[in-house]
């Protein structure tokens, strides 16, 4: 029930409004995906030692942690972060990565991402719809020691078949030409590298 009789025009236009956010809000708090990974090595070759009379705690060996979150905060943005941790033998390292995507129409997005940790970096991504078989997109990033930028395009062949040509320009340049087949059944990729270091790809 969303007006009583005492009610006047203007405190119901109110009162539906704050509604209607309310209910927006919910729907984003439903859209919010959490993902966890966490692994432990543990050793218990000590512990279970028969000459040994004294118990031993299994050890520690390898610990690895990986966290990511993506919230839309608008109808149009959405936030990602991710932090991953590992440590093994008392030594560890760590990254945290931070990412936001604005959805500007129907067929275009730009995204930006940044990398904190051992290898920072920074990367841009425009993304376009062509037609309704063909997309492309721009990827410009920056390392600690290096810049690059990547073009690439994309086209629906047939119904399972998808073409892709990226131009890449940087430390690794060259041009990929692949195309990948995904039906219910089984998936096949060809690829082939041209540039500073040529590879031909089957799987």
């Amino acid at each position: 029930q969303l007006a009583s009789q005492n009610q006047t025009p203007e405190e119901f236009r109110a009162q539906f409004a704050r509604y209607m956010q309310r209910e927006a809000d919910l729907k984003l708090e439903a859209r919010v995906n959490h993902r966890g990974l966490y692994s432990f090595s543990m050793s218990a070759v000590d512990a279970l030692d028969p000459f040994d009379k004294y118990f031993e705690m299994p050890k520690l060996r390898r610990m690895t942690m990986q966290n990511s979150m993506i919230a839309p905060i608008s109808q149009k943005d959405v936030v990602t972060v991710g932090g991953s941790m590992q440590v093994a033998n008392s030594r560890g390292a760590g990254g945290m990565t931070l990412g936001v995507k604005r959805q500007c129409s129907a067929h275009a997005s730009l995204e930006a991402q940044v990398d904190l940790g051992p290898a920072p970096g920074l990367v841009l991504v425009a993304f376009r719809e062509l037609s309704q078989h063909s997309t492309a997109t721009v990827e410009a990033s920056v390392a600690r020691d290096a810049l690059g930028l990547a073009l690439a395009t994309s086209r629906q062949l047939s119904e399972f078949w998808v073409g892709k040509v990226t131009w890449v320009l940087g430390g690794m340049s060259g041009v990929n030409v692949g195309a990948s087949r995904t039906s219910p059944t089984s998936r096949s990729n060809l690829e082939l590298k041209v540039g500073v270091l040529p590879e031909l790809t089957l799987d």
